[in-house]
């Protein structure tokens, strides 16, 4: 990137005034991940509301 990128994303995203949601998962494999969680994500993203 060519500077210094201390602190995590949801800082970053604070800084320059951009939404930022943090979704832990666990430790399963992206395969797994996306089949159990990708449909709930996807719905909760694309609410109206």
């Amino acid at each position: 990137m060519g500077y210094a990128t201390p602190g995590s994303f949801g800082s970053w995203c604070a800084d320059i005034s951009l939404p930022c949601i943090t979704a832990e998962l666990p430790p399963i494999s992206a395969d797994a991940a996306s089949e159990c969680y990708l449909a709930a994500l996807i719905d909760l993203l694309t609410r109206p509301d």
